[in-house]
Order: structure tokens, then C-alpha cells, then sequence
């Protein structure tokens, strides 16, 4: 004990009324406590080693020794590695022993220091002030011993895994096929960009520089809490396992295999079918709109099923209790952290500057963390955002409940999950209620060059899922989408990936021998989103939904005839000439305002026919031709998308704000509109080549980014505006004669295709213009050799070079396959036409890499062997006539998207698995390596197989980046429940779990618990409100005051929003977690609200006991 703590024991028993023995019992009980951290950080050093496969140092000499007695003395290469394994698997057998005894020995101390704590609390008050010092005290020494332990331990380890690892290493060649892979064959290792830090940014601990220079995707153990490891068995038994006996047992009756009907759902749920040419929205199930808030949980299941399940369930939950009270402390944090000392300081100094009011972003294009000041951060969104619009709370509302309307019609008219008994769960899903606007984001370009003292350049960024136009664009989006689709085949033109582009590259070039004089080059459009102007994509799209052979099933004709009554001009109805296809108002002519997209008519229960009798309008005087029903169509999604994009909010610094130029931020609506413009682009680009005759061999598009093989421009061939064609100057001929082919060539193209669109303007890029001679394209970089376009990987120099790290809390097998299937894309970016070397180069970059990011020499050699023999294996198919190294996006197109979506569904079944369960990932695997050999020994007497699956850890940026710093604060309504009590911020979360609780009771005496699909604001005004009614049936406030405080009406309820979920399914199962775990005397929840929950009090219970 440290001789200030020891004086202030001294000090603080004299308080004592027998000061010797408080002296002696409180430092009995500090000595067991710090004597428990020595133990269990023995404990931990043993795993560690153990995990690495090496042993202490005598641990070490002892296995060397029995080896060479086994081996009986005789040497050899071959009988040198026999004798390494042999060395390898003492060590791991006496480590085990070890590593149980210190286990052993920890619990041991921990029972020693509980009942020392408990003798020690005899003699001193706990609650008293002396208590609370002594507490103090205790924390102290603990804390200093545990980090000081901590320290030497994770230097000792290092030590020993470096010094005994390399002695068993002699089985790993420095390098294979010439790639480097030892430490020695590396030489140097690669050096860390300095972190990225504001200009205004303080003084920051070189423990939180460390953290930030960490990939923004590196994990860390999230908490092991028994509630969020009980909400996913739940999810897995009681409700996708009784799901699947369901299927299983209409498989036995039908007497189909589980692919054919696995097929059967899969037509039957199909909403587009490329070569037919259909859309049917009524296929779509409303349990995949992204905006669906329930789902129907099953009945239990019949006895010989359920027991199996339930006696599972017990089995993993036990197992679960038993992991987390040896290896998580009481704030659910695993005991054994995947980041070293410094780092874990670190990152508890940056969590400490984000409360602060600090905040952390992250790069464009390098993927590193950065770390700004709030001022900072204001300066760089201010100068995105300070032409927009601010927008009031009326305003906001009034928003939303025009898009509300806009999308009850469109789902109407387009039959959305049409016939499926679902009206109540669609209009649920289609609806917003109290919806806060999505949050605006910055990240830094620091490819950018900057002026210090400027405003870093930053792109805006916005997660638009849950928006006022998010229903209403998903719809449109599966319209445009489709178009798009048919489009793309017919064209040619857009390319989906790299291996995409380079098998058009070899397609169109590399196995043409009539190419001649080529050069390549690529066009970039300047700012596409911010520059697509609404009005002129709205009428793009209109157009082509109306030129398109899309064949638009199970729409409603009188609904959409309808949609455009209410939101297009009679003028322009009669411009058309649809007159007699589209309603007209009663009242036409008459006094009055003619009805909106508002009216009562649209916001009624959905239906599937038009009542014409009670309609504010007169029905069409005839039905629609062919022909009209696309222009109605194509009118329908003009005038959607019109309402989508000018209703497009988002929310900035405590403010609602309206984008002004460009189409929304962040909306997969933007995303669809942009291909569909671009693809119109395109054919516009390539029939002006043609009609300057032009020598085009390869054109291909991704996203923005278009690549060009064609035949080089003659010298002094220039793009005339005024004339709109490529004309000959002579007088420019000698001077072109200086400018390389592919330059002066890419030049005037760019000029052409910028005179096709105002809002399309290109910038390009070549070899010529680069000083390697080699123009990045994609994730490669390309040239011309003979008429040849070669190719290799290609990484951007601000690129993090750190990889997965291998600390990282992932899941051992999903390192392995994304580090390996990283070698793979490297090697297919590599032509091979290209020598040996070329690859060599770029593997050894990868190898260098991988050991900046912490893989020894073996794990090095075993990813870059498998790669590159995987990728000779690929070759091998090619050859035989089978799947092209590098793919075109419609090679096998239909039969890759048939198993695909099976794949989706089905993805866990292999090795006769029926249901996933999803657990969190521990040090080594540890939980889930337990559950996997319950679940393999037990399942005889279970006719569903469970697949244990390790999730992610969480990732520093989730842990540090908020999309709205500004959450936290109160919304500022004075009826918001959760805000009432103490809750700012979280009563705009939707999707949540939360607790209403008496104050006058307490939250641990009686407790209603809950869950809503909406945001905590809504769900809480229709409590507060239905107390206030006195509404006895409907709420359990007004209930709880009436049987238990004799129909007081002061007594006071606050509520607390405990989780948001994203999925239904996790929300609903929370829901009943958190009731059956509550212990206190009054649950207010209802026998018909708890879903199903087994818990001994079903009733609702007074004070005394269940009435």
C-alpha cells in the first residue's frame, strides 16, 4: 500500500469506535482487493499467451526439454519442424493448466475480498462519510495496481510472443513466389500519417493522437449485457425458429424439398422480374418496406417442438450468465480489452473532449478519424448550408403531412402490397408521425488542398432512411429503378464494378484486332448530385418511364387518374389532352378552392376500389387507351417526384432546413434519379460520336466516372460550339502535333459532351496527364502498349495504409476472408499480360500493410498463399470455359440475381443449420465457441439446428462520430414526455423501447414498459394525453392512480426511452425481455400486452399482491 493511502487508513479509522480493528480490517480488505488484480491480470496474461501459442519462459524451456527427450536427440530439417509442432503443442497443453489454475486462483481471491469487505463493513458505516473515503481509498489502490499490472503485463507478453514465436518461425519462408513476407524481408515498416486534427484543437495527449490514427472502422468488445444476449435468443427461438417448424411442417404436407419452395416464395414475393419486364408491387410484403413497424411473432409451437427449443433457450442463457460473471465486469465490459493501456486512455481523452462539445468526423477519401472543435465544425456546415432555407415547426408539420398524402396515394395507385390483408400495418408504414428531418454531416476532404486558416472543404452528408419523403421516394424509386434496369441492358453503357469495366476493357479493346491509333481516357461530372436541377430530371424521367417497355402490374387506374386531379393543372390536363381520362371537380366552375394532395378524400383508409360516390370528383368520362396509361404514369411519377424533391428537409445545429439547390442529400431517391439522367446521358454522348464519326471502341460509366477507348482525334480536330460538330482547323495542326494523342484528344471530347447538358459538365483525365504515365481508373490504374490497354492495382496515396487491424474485435474468419479476398482484387486488377513482378510489387505494399496492422509472419504467409492460389484456381475456370475472372454485370445475370436473393435468405443453412443466432464477439470466441459445442452435443431432441454467428464488436466511429452533435438537447415542446423527465434528444429516436414509471413509487416498485414503431415524443403524447382523459380502459397511468393512489390526479409519471431499433423484430422481443425481467411489485403492463411473455404475475397487481 502507497504511504498516502496507508495514512489516510490510518487517518480514517481513528474515526472508527474501535480504531485497531477498523485499521486492520480495512487493510485486509484493500489487500485482498489489490491482491484479486494481481491475480486476474495473471490470469489474463495466461490467456493471451495462450491464445498466441506461446508459454511462460520456464513454461517454454520445459516443452523444449520433453521435446528433444521424444525425439530421441536426432536432427534434421525434417525433425527440426516435428520437433517445432511437438514444442508448440507442450506449450499448449501445460498453458492450459496454467491458465486454469490462475483462473482458479482469481476466483479464489475474489471470494477472499468480498468477505473481507463484508467484516470490514461491520465495524465502519457503508453510508457514512468515513465509508465513502475508504471507498475512495480502496478504488485507488485497485485502480493504480490493476493499470500498473496492466502495463508490465502487456509488455511481457509482447516480449515472450515475439522472442518464442520467432523461434518456432523457421517454417516461413522470408518470401514465397518472391513476395516478402517476413518482418527481416520487409525491412522498414510503414510510418502512420500524423492524426488529423482542427487548427483550433487544444493540446491532445499523445494516448488519444495513438486512438485517432486508428482506422475509423476498428472495433472494440461492445458491452455483454444479459438483456441484449436474451433479446437475440428470443428472436432466434421463439420467434424465427417457430417460423421455420411453420414452414417445415407445410414442406411435410405439400411434399415439396426446401428449394423448391424456397423457389415458390421467391416468385411469388418477386416485385421485378428483368426478363419479363415487370413490376408487381403488390408482391412486395409490407415486412420489407424499410419503414414497416411490426411484424406478427408466431404461437407457440406443439409440445414435441417447443420443449427442444425452450430447453435450448435455458441451455445458451445459462451458459451466457456463466460467461459474463467470469469474464465482464458490473457495467457489462469485458474484463480484457482489445486496446492496450495507452489506447484505452486515449480513448477515454477523446470521449472526454466529445462531452466536452469536440467532435469527430472522418476523412473523404483516407478513411481516418479527425477531430474538430465545435466552431470548427459549425464554420465548415455554415458554408454548405447558408443559402438553404430555415424552416419553422408549422412549416415542418405542414411538410410532413403533404407528403404523408402524396405517398397514401402513390401507394394506392401503384397497388403497393395489394390483396395481402395489411391495410392497417401499409398505411403504418407509409405514414410519418412527428418525424424529426434527417441529420446533415460533414466530412473532411483532405485530399483537397486547403489554406490554413480557411475553411477545411467538406461533403455533406445525409443518412435520409427515415425522412419526410423517404416512403414516398421508395416507391418512386422501384418505378425508376426498373426503368433503369431495362435501360442499362438495352444500352450497354453502365458499368457496376471494376471487374465490370475491365472485362468491357477486354471485351471491347484488348480482344479487338481492328483497334487502331487508341488512346483512353475517362471523364469525371463535376458535382453530379449538387448540379441535377429538379424540374429538368423530373421531366428526364417522365420521358423515359413513358418510352420505356416497362410493363407496370396491378395499378390502379382510377387512383392515379385521381393523383393527378389533385396535384396537376386542368390546364395542363387539357394541354395533354387526357381531359376525358382525368377527374374533374364537383365544383368546377363553382366557388370554392379546388381540393389538394390533402384533402380528407386521400388521407382515408386505404382501399383497394374508387368509390366515385363519394368522391369530391366526377370520374373519367371513359377509360384510359394503352397509350395514356403510360403518359398517366409517367405524369404520376413526375408529379411524385417533383413533390419528393421539394420537400426534401434536413436538420443542422438545432435547426430545420430546406435543400435549395440540387436534389435531396442522402436520398436513394437522388440516387435513382442520377442513374436514370446518366443513362439518358449516355445515349445522348454516344449518338453525337456517331454522328461526328467518331471512332468509339469501349465506353463504359460508373456512377459519374465514364472510360473512353477511341481512335486518337486527327492534329487540329477541334469541338466547335457555335457549329455543335467536330470541325478541322489546319492552322492548329502543327501545334496539336506537340500534344500527345490522348491529351488534345480527351480535350475536345470533354468539350463535346459539356455541350449536351448545362447540369452534365465533365472533367478528364488521361496517361499523358499524369507524371507515372498511367491514369487511375476505378481501383486500377491503365495505360496503352500497342493498341493494348494494360492495367494494375491501384491505391490512392492518401489511402489509410493500415488494413483490418488485427486487435480489431471482429470475428477471427471474417479477417481471414476479408484480408484474403483482398489479395484476390489485387490480383485481378493485374493484367495478365503484365510480368510476375508487377504483382510481386504490389503484394509485398499488401504484406507491409498487414503487418502495420499487427499480423505475425505466419498469419502474413497463410492469407497471401491462399489468395494467390485461390486466384490461380480462378484462372483454371476461365480457361476450361467457365466463370470469367473478370465478369460483365449481365453474364448470367438472372441465374446470379435467382441465387443471390436465396442466398439473402438463406445464407446460414450450410452444414443442415435452420436458424442464426447472433452473439457478441468476446476475446477469442470465446461465448460463442461454448454455444456452438451446447448446441452440437444437444440437438438430438431439437428438430431446428441453430447457427451460432459472432457479431462485431463497435466501431470507434460509432463510439465517437454522431451524425447530430446537437442530439442531446430537449426538442423544446412543452407536451414531450420524455424531454419532461430529464430525456433530451431521445424523444425524436424511433423505433423504441422505453419505461413509464410512477415517481411517487419508483422506478423499481412499479413500472409500465413498452415499445412503438414512432418516435418517443408520439408514443409518450398519447400516454400523457389518455391520463389526462381518465380513459380507464386505454391507459395504465390513470389506471395505476386508481387503484393505487385512491384516483389521485397529481400524481406524477415520467418516461424514459431505454432503445431504438432499427428492425421491428428486435424492438417487439426487447419489449418482452424487459418485462419478464422486471422484479418489482407492480407491473402495469396488461395481460394482453405482454405478447406472449411468461412471467409468474400475468395480472395486473396491486400492492398487496395480484387482484
Amino acid at each position: 500500500m502507497r504511504k498516502t493511502a496507508s495514512y489516510r487508513v490510518l487517518r480514517l479509522s481513528g474515526f472508527c469506535t474501535d480504531p485497531e480493528e477498523a485499521d486492520k480490517k480495512i487493510r485486509e480488505a484493500i489487500g485482498w482487493g489489490v491482491q484479486l488484480q494481481k491475480r486476474t491480470v495473471r490470469m489474463i496474461k495466461l490467456e493471451r499467451l495462450l491464445r498466441s501459442s506461446v508459454g511462460t519462459g520456464k513454461v517454454e524451456k520445459l516443452a523444449l526439454k520433453l521435446a528433444k527427450e521424444t525425439r530421441g536427440g536426432r536432427s534434421g530439417v525434417v525433425e527440426e519442424r516435428e520437433r517445432m509442432r511437438m514444442v508448440r503443442r507442450k506449450v499448449l497443453l501445460l498453458m492450459r493448466d496454467k491458465a486454469r489454475d490462475a483462473k482458479e486462483d482469481a476466483d479464489l481471491a475474489k471470494i477472499q475480498f468480498c468477505k473481507a469487505k463484508s467484516r470490514m463493513w461491520k465495524v465502519i458505516p457503508m453510508e457514512s462519510r468515513v465509508g465513502e473515503e475508504i471507498w475512495e481509498v480502496m478504488r485507488g489502490e485497485m485502480g493504480g495496481e490493476w493499470k500498473e499490472r496492466m502495463k508490465q503485463m502487456e509488455k511481457s507478453v509482447n516480449y515472450l510472443v515475439k522472442k518464442h514465436k520467432n523461434m518456432r518461425r523457421e517454417e516461413v519462408p522470408e518470401t514465397w513466389k518472391g513476395i516478402k513476407i517476413t518482418d527481416q524481408a520487409l525491412g522498414d515498416e510503414i510510418q502512420l500519417p500524423p492524426p488529423f486534427l482542427g487548427e483550433q484543437v487544444g493540446q491532445v495527449s499523445d494516448a488519444a493522437k495513438e486512438v485517432l490514427q486508428l482506422p475509423p472502422k476498428t472495433a472494440v468488445y461492445s458491452k455483454i449485457l444479459i438483456e441484449d444476449i436474451q433479446m437475440e435468443v428470443n428472436k432466434a427461438v421463439d420467434a424465427k425458429a417457430r417460423w421455420t417448424d411453420m414452414e417445415m411442417k407445410q414442406r411435410e404436407e405439400s411434399g415439396q424439398s426446401r428449394e423448391e419452395a424456397e423457389e415458390e416464395e421467391r416468385q411469388e414475393t418477386e416485385v421485378y422480374n428483368r426478363v419479363e419486364g415487370t413490376l408487381k408491387l403488390a408482391n412486395m410484403r409490407v415486412t420489407d418496406l424499410p419503414t414497416n413497424k411490426e411484424v406478427f411473432l408466431p404461437d407457440e409451437r406443439p409440445d414435441d417442438v417447443e420443449v427442444g427449443l425452450q430447453g435450448f433457450s435455458a441451455e445458451v442463457m445459462e451458459i451466457a450468465r456463466k460467461y459474463i460473471k467470469e469474464k465482464v465486469d458490473a457495467r457489462g465490459n469485458v474484463k480484457e480489452c482489445n486496446l492496450n493501456v495507452t489506447q484505452q486512455a486515449g480513448l477515454k481523452d477523446i470521449q472526454k473532449l466529445v462531452k466536452e462539445g469536440h467532435i469527430v468526423t472522418k476523412t473523404d477519401k483516407s478513411g481516418r478519424q479527425c477531430l474538430l472543435t465545435e466552431i470548427e465544425y459549425i464554420q465548415i456546415g455554415e458554408h454548405h448550408v447558408e443559402r438553404d432555407q430555415v424552416k419553422t415547426r408549422k412549416e415542418t408539420e405542414q411538410n410532413e403531412d403533404n407528403l404523408n398524402a402524396h405517398a397514401l396515394q402513390f401507394c394506392r395507385l401503384l397497388g403497393l402490397c395489394d390483396g395481402q390483408n395489411c391495410a392497417r400495418r401499409l398505411k403504418s408504414a407509409v405514414l410519418n408521425q412527428n418525424t424529426l428531418p434527417p441529420s446533415l454531416y460533414f466530412t473532411i476532404k483532405d485530399h483537397k488542398a486547403w489554406t490554413p486558416g480557411e475553411i477545411l472543404p467538406a461533403r455533406p452528408v445525409c443518412g435520409a432512411v427515415r425522412a419526410h419523403n423517404g416512403q414516398l421516394g421508395f416507391m418512386i424509386t422501384q418505378v425508376i429503378d426498373a426503368v433503369s434496369d431495362l435501360l442499362a441492358r438495352k444500352q450497354g453503357t453502365e458499368s457496376d464494378s471494376t471487374p465490370d469495366t475491365l472485362a468491357a476493357i477486354k471485351e471491347d479493346i484488348n480482344c479487338n484486332d481492328d483497334v487502331k491509333d487508341l488512346v483512353f481516357f475517362s471523364t469525371d461530372v463535376k458535382s453530379l448530385y449538387p448540379s441535377l436541377q429538379g424540374e429538368q430530371c423530373a421531366a428526364i424521367v417522365a420521358r423515359l418511364v413513358r418510352e420505356s417497355d416497362l410493363k407496370v402490374e396491378g395499378v390502379n387506374w382510377d387512383q392515379a387518374a385521381l393523383y393527378l386531379a389533385l396535384t396537376l393543372a386542368r390546364e395542363r390536363v387539357e394541354e395533354l389532352e387526357l381531359q376525358e381520362t382525368i377527374p374533374i371537380w364537383k365544383k368546377a366552375g363553382g366557388r370554392g378552392r379546388h381540393p389538394g394532395i390533402t384533402t380528407k378524400e386521400v388521407k382515408a383508409p386505404l382501399q383497394e376500389n374508387k368509390d366515385w360516390g363519394k368522391s369530391l370528383f366526377h370520374p373519367p368520362s371513359r377509360a384510359a387507351t394503352v397509350e395514356e396509361k403510360k403518359l398517366i404514369l409517367s405524369l404520376c411519377v413526375e408529379q411524385g417526384l417533383l413533390a419528393a424533391m421539394d420537400g426534401h428537409l434536413y436538420n443542422w445545429h438545432l435547426e430545420v432546413k430546406k435543400q435549395v439547390e440540387g436534389l435531396g442529400i442522402g436520398s436513394d431517391l437522388t440516387r435513382a434519379v442520377a442513374r436514370l439522367v446518366m443513362l439518358d446521358w449516355d445515349n445522348r454522348f454516344i449518338n453525337l460520336v456517331q454522328e461526328n464519326k467518331l471512332t468509339l471502341y469501349s465506353y463504359t460509366r460508373f456512377v459519374d466516372d465514364t472510360a473512353n477507348g477511341m481512335a486518337a482525334l486527327p492534329p487540329g480536330t477541334r469541338w466547335g460550339e457555335e457549329e455543335g460538330y467536330m470541325v478541322f482547323l489546319p492552322h492548329l495542326e502543327e501545334e496539336d502535333k506537340e500534344v500527345q494523342a490522348d491529351m488534345r484528344t480527351m480535350r475536345e471530347v470533354v468539350r463535346m459532351g459539356n455541350s449536351l447538358s448545362t447540369m452534365i459538365q465533365l472533367t478528364g483525365d488521361c496517361p499523358s496527364a499524369n507524371e507515372s504515365g498511367k491514369m487511375p481508373l476505378l481501383n486500377t490504374q491503365v495505360w496503352v502498349e500497342e493498341n493494348k490497354l494494360m492495367h494494375e492495382n491501384y491505391r490512392k496515396p492518401m489511402a489509410n495504409p493500415l488494413t483490418m487491424l488485427a486487435m480489431s474485435a471482429m470475428p477471427a474468419k471474417m479477417k481471414r476472408t476479408v484480408l484474403t479476398q483482398e489479395v484476390v482484387r489485387i490480383r485481378r486488377n493485374i493484367s495478365l499480360e503484365l510480368p510476375w513482378e508487377t504483382t510481386v510489387k504490389h503484394l509485398n505494399d499488401f504484406s507491409s500493410r498487414m503487418r502495420a496492422s499487427g499480423y505475425d509472419e505466419k498469419y502474413r504467409f497463410e492469407i497471401i498463399k491462399s489468395g494467390v492460389e485461390g486466384f490461380e484456381k480462378m484462372i483454371e475456370e476461365e480457361n476450361t470455359g467457365g466463370r470469367p475472372i473478370n465478369q460483365r454485370r449481365t453474364w448470367n445475370q438472372d441465374q446470379r440475381q435467382k441465387k443471390k436473393e436465396l442466398q439473402k435468405k438463406n445464407w446460414y443453412s450450410k452444414g443442415g443449420y435452420d436458424v442464426p443466432l447472433f452473439v457478441p464477439h468476446t476475446p477469442g470466441g470465446e461465448l460463442a465457441k461454448r454455444m456452438r459445442r451446447a448446441e452440437a452435443q444437444n440437438h438430438q431432441g431439437r428438430k431446428i439446428r441453430f447457427k451460432i454467428v459472432e457479431k462485431g464488436g463497435v466501431t470507434l466511429e460509432k463510439m465517437l462520430r454522431r451524425s447530430n452533435p446537437w442530439s442531446s438537447e430537449n426538442c423544446g415542446r412543452a407536451d414531450c414526455f420524455p424531454c419532461e423527465g430529464g430525456e433530451g434528444g431521445s424523444c425524436w429516436r424511433e423505433g423504441v423501447t422505453y419505461t413509464l414509471f410512477c415517481v411517487e413509487c419508483g422506478e423499481k416498485v412499479a413500472a409500465y414498459f413498452g415499445e412503438s414503431g414512432r418516435n418517443g415524443y408520439t408514443r409518450g403524447k398519447e400516454h400523457f394525453e389518455k391520463k389526462l382523459a381518465k380513459d380507464e380502459d386505454n391507459s395504465v397511468l390513470w389506471l395505476h392512480s386508481l387503484h393505487h393512489h385512491q384516483g389521485r390526479v397529481d400524481i406524477q409519471y415520467t418516461m424514459k426511452v431505454t432503445g431504438s431499433y432499427t428492425e421491428p423484430l428486435d424492438r417487439q422481443t426487447m419489449e418482452r425481455v424487459q418485462i419478464s425481467s422486471f422484479k418489482g411489485p407492480v407491473l402495469m403492463n396488461r395481460r394482453n400486452e405482454m405478447g406472449g411473455v411468461r412471467v409468474e404475475r400475468m395480472q395486473y397487481r396491486r400492492w398487496g399482491g395480484n387482484s
